[in-house]
């Protein structure tokens, strides 16, 4: 910054940066003897060039805006002020001891990005009275204030002891075109203000109504809609009454309480005191999640850092985890590696802090293959600016089918820890009699490290004999050509991080299958073969005993899928039927 100092007069130019901002001082002279001022700024933020001009003097004010950001300009000089964008001019001249004058004001992105308000200004001995219209094609809403703020001549601002403050709300608009709300939080509904603030300015009292309707609340995965809010003006405060959210299924979710109007660097807040009420209200409803909660709670503190705090039962907990694909016969299956427990750190802070305790009567984590049934305490908590749990879940049940092999978890317990956000201590087992072997499957997971999965038996035998008796029923050394085929790509499977082993049908995932067979088209493999060409396909056989006498099998060769139907009409004879057109007759004899 260069500057020189005569006579009086300062006169001074240069840049000011600060992170993202810069500031350009152009033409700035400050007369220190009759204090008058003649400041050109230019403003550089993000994507936004501004410039604000001002002439004060004894004799003259005049303030003109192009495309000046308000933000941008607080952010120079390390002030939190709200975003606008403003242009216009406001023009005074003295009267008497004081100024007066008028100007006119757009103002864009003040309470939300698509909002424009015309502002018209008056400035005389009473005060600044401003008026703004918020108006569009579906808003129609006015604003009026009378601001007790007189400049003197010499510059000064005053505001007169026991000075009255007046603003008045009015009109119907939409809450998505007068506020903007944080990234991932969404508002909407329509509200009708009939709202007067007035009285001692370091005192306001509130009177009138404001009304909600329609009202949907998203914050990430939680969903409020029907929602009716209904907020009345009592001395300093807004009281909520009869307020709620309604679910799918009709139940409510009530609110009560107050909100205190309170200023913060010049921006009006709210301090919130509000109870909460849940009727077994469904808080989650996606095809990954439901929970419904039940109890009281509250939330308290002010809009910007709020604390959610309660005692609540959760009557139902499911989290869903369905793998899709376009290739689901030879699709790897990720078990217990969802996103409650994913390591995944997000740099922003959460929005509200947390203090719940929550009583799981019944957790289940449900699968493709899986269904994992828990209970217990857990406390959902703020650590390190980070939604976090801790407490305990008990296993009381659970299986896994494994190639239409039903396996039985063990009872076992999942504890959390603040310092590690979603990533429990555990060790779960599951196993099951497979031919004359009982094999084990280890989840275990130890906090900031990563999954371990691990598959063995008793008697101790190779994860290829192990697979070999659960995907066919017999050992590895009795395998055909695409049995083997199939058994590598599964031992390959086993052996990547985080992933278990592929599930080779769909009608395994579900644990329908009661006989299972492979061939391949190639002449020749390899048990540690793990990958395919066009000319060594494999052939999927699937079948399903419906009754002892019928017999439905899935074949899949290709691009080709085909059903028999075999119905046993004797001790040696069957009827088979299939979707080609095809009818033959089997006779079967031993010798």
């Amino acid at each position: 910054m260069n500057g020189t100092l005569v006579d009086d007069v300062l006169s001074f130019s240069g840049n000011i940066k600060n992170k993202n901002i810069e500031l350009k001082l152009k033409n700035c002279i400050i007369n220190l003897k009759d204090r008058s001022y003649q400041i050109l700024l230019e403003v550089i933020g993000n994507k936004k060039t501004g410039t604000l001009q001002l002439l004060a003097s004894a004799n003259k004010i005049y303030v003109v805006a192009q495309n000046m950001s308000v933000q941008d300009l607080g952010k120079a000089f390390g002030k939190i002020l709200p975003q606008c964008l403003i242009n216009g001019s406001f023009e005074s001249a003295p009267s008497q001891d004081c100024f007066a004058g008028k100007g006119y004001f757009k103002v864009e992105e003040l309470i939300s990005r698509q909002s424009k308000i015309d502002i018209n200004l008056k400035q005389d001995r009473e005060g600044l009275s401003v008026q703004g219209n918020l108006s569009n094609a579906v808003d129609n809403l006015r604003l009026e204030a009378l601001v007790p703020v007189l400049i003197k001549r010499d510059l000064d601002f005053l505001i007169k002891k026991d000075s009255s403050i007046k603003i008045s709300i009015k009109g119907n608009a939409h809450i998505e075109n007068i506020f903007e709300f944080p990234d991932g939080i969404t508002v909407k509904g329509k509200v009708k203000s009939d709202l007067n603030i007035i009285g001692k300015i370091d005192s306001p009292q509130i009177r009138g109504n404001i009304e909600c309707s329609n009202t949907a609340v998203i914050i990430a995965d939680v969903v409020l809609k029907n929602g009716m809010i209904k907020l009345s003006g009592r001395d300093n405060k807004f009281v909520v009454y009869d307020s709620y959210f309604v679910d799918s299924y009709g139940k409510k979710a009530t609110i009560n309480g107050d909100a205190v109007l309170f200023f913060s660097d010049n921006i009006p807040n709210l301090d919130t005191d509000l109870q909460l009420g849940f009727d077994n209200f469904r808080l989650f409803d996606t095809d990954s999640m439901k929970i419904n909660i039940l109890g009281n709670g509250k939330m308290e503190g002010p809009i910007d850092n709020l604390k959610l705090s309660g005692n609540l039962k959760v009557p139902l907990c499911e989290l869903i985890f369905l793998e899709s694909g376009d290739d689901d016969q030879y699709k790897d299956i990720i078990v217990m590696n969802d996103v409650f427990l994913s390591k995944t750190k997000k740099e922003e802070d959460d929005f509200f802090l947390y203090d719940i305790n929550l009583e799981g009567q019944q957790i289940k984590i449900l699968g493709n293959i899986y269904k994992l049934d828990f209970a217990g305490n857990l406390h959902l908590g703020t650590y390190n600016k980070k939604a976090t749990l801790s407490g305990s879940i008990d296993l009381k049940e659970g299986r896994l089918n494994l190639f239409g092999k039903r396996m039985i978890f063990e009872k076992s317990k999942i504890k959390f820890f603040e310092q590690y956000p979603f990533d429990p201590k555990m060790k779960i087992s599951c196993s099951r009699d497979i031919d004359s072997m009982k094999v084990v499957l280890d989840v275990k997971n130890i906090p900031g490290e990563e999954m371990s999965l691990d598959l063995h038996s008793h008697p101790n035998y190779t994860q290829d004999v192990i697979l070999s008796h659960m995907m066919f029923g017999k050992s590895s050394k009795d395998l055909s050509v695409g049995e083997a085929a199939q058994l590598a790509h599964a031992v390959n499977s086993i052996n990547k991080k985080g992933y278990i082993f592929s599930v080779l049908n769909a009608f395994q995932n579900i644990g329908l299958v009661d006989s299972l067979s492979f061939s391949s088209d190639s002449k020749s493999s390899s048990l540690y073969k793990n990958s395919q060409t066009s000319s060594d396909k494999i052939n999927v056989r699937a079948g399903k005993y419906l009754s002892d006498n019928v017999y439905i099998s899935v074949n899949k060769k290709g691009e080709e899928t085909s059903f028999d139907v075999d119905l046993s009409v004797g001790s040696h004879t069957s009827l088979k039927v299939n979707t080609l057109g095809e009818v033959g007759v089997n006779w079967k004899f031993r010798y």
